[in-house]
């Protein structure tokens, strides 16, 4: 498990020490780093809203942590994607939104089924790493329907936006 933090980590470090808002390949670079931190974690965005839907969790990790990889990833997107957008840039922000709505849905839905899974079990191991989440989870939950709307406000899809999250 470890290996798969030092290579997410490493992804999201590459991503964004390679950003330079003036400079829009090194956009796509960052944006290709990313998309490697996401097949890693075999995620592959099929459309704008949808991930692939893999269910095979890698055997190496555990569906918390493995759920908590896809919200990392998720916030990763979405701090590059704030860059951008605080620079001015909302045409480059797009495809880091979409990456990252579809993500965040994907990880709020495992989430869920892993806090139920974690609430029932009595192993104090599990409800500790379950609490030390919960505020991480709760953030994500809180900045997905913004993360739709600012995806669909910049190209013309208000409507699609608030559907998308639910």
């Amino acid at each position: 498990m470890d290996r798969y933090t030092s290579t997410l980590d490493t992804f999201f470090i590459l991503a964004r020490t390679t950003l330079d808002i003036a400079d829009p390949a090194s956009q796509d670079v960052a944006y290709d780093f990313l998309s490697c931190a996401a097949r890693v974690l075999n995620t592959t965005l099929v459309d704008d809203h949808h991930i692939t839907d893999n269910k095979a969790v890698p055997a190496s990790i555990d569906e918390t942590s493995y759920s908590n990889f896809v919200r990392c990833t998720s916030g990763a997107f979405h701090n590059v994607a704030g860059t951008l957008y605080q620079a001015g840039k909302h045409g480059s922000t797009v495809r880091f939104l979409r990456q990252s709505c579809a993500l965040g849905n994907l990880a709020s839905t495992l989430g869920k089924k892993t806090e139920t899974r974690t609430l029932k079990d009595d192993s104090d191991t599990e409800q500790e790493e379950g609490h030390k989440y919960r505020d991480a989870w709760k953030q994500l939950e809180d900045q997905l329907p913004r993360r739709w709307e600012l995806r669909y406000s910049k190209i013309g899809h208000r409507k699609v936006s608030i559907c998308a999250c639910f």
